[in-house]
C-alpha cells in the first residue's frame, strides 16, 4: 500500500478564499462610492459651466448688436430648461421661440440628467434664487438681471 502525503500540496483553502473575496468587496464598495460622487460631482460642474458659458454668450451678443438678449429659465420641478432669444423672452420647451440668428438656443434637463437648476448668483454678490412656487408650478420663471 502507498502512503498518500500532503505536504507538497499547493492549493489554497476555502477559508484564504473568502478573506479575499472580503477584501475585494470592501474596496469596490468603497471605491464604488467614491466613484458615484465623482460622476455627480462633474455632471453638476459640467451643468454650471454651461449655464455660464451661455450667458456669457448672450452678453457677446447684445454688446455686439447693441439690443437686450433674453435668457428665459423654466424651472419646472426637474424638468428644468432655459432658453435664449433676441427679440423677447423665449418658452423653452418650444424650442423654435428660442433663436439667436437664426440658430435655436435651447438647453434642457435632458444634457444634465439629476440635476436641479435652482439658484443662480451673479457678479455684485447678487443671488437669485428659484421661488418654490416656481419649483413646484408650471410656469415659467423669468429673471430679470
Amino acid at each position: 500500500m502507498q502512503k498518500i502525503s500532503f505536504k507538497n500540496n499547493t492549493g489554497i483553502t476555502l477559508l484564504e478564499i473568502l478573506v479575499a473575496l472580503s477584501i475585494i468587496s470592501i474596496l469596490i464598495g468603497v471605491g464604488g462610492t467614491s466613484l458615484a460622487d465623482y460622476v455627480d460631482k462633474k455632471r453638476l460642474q459640467g451643468a454650471a459651466e454651461r449655464v455660464f458659458s451661455d450667458l456669457r454668450m448672450a452678453q457677446s451678443e447684445s454688446i455686439i448688436r447693441n439690443l437686450p438678449v433674453y435668457v428665459t429659465f423654466n424651472a419646472n420641478s426637474a424638468n428644468w430648461c432655459y432658453g435664449i432669444n433676441e427679440d423677447k423672452a423665449c418658452d423653452c420647451t418650444k424650442p423654435e421661440s428660442c433663436k439667436l440668428g437664426n440658430k435655436t438656443k435651447v438647453v434642457s434637463h435632458d444634457l444634465f440628467n439629476g440635476i436641479l437648476l435652482q439658484k443662480a448668483r451673479f457678479a455684485g454678490g447678487v443671488s437669485h434664487t428659484v421661488p418654490y412656487s416656481c419649483i413646484n408650478s408650471k410656469e415659467d420663471c423669468l429673471f430679470r438681471l
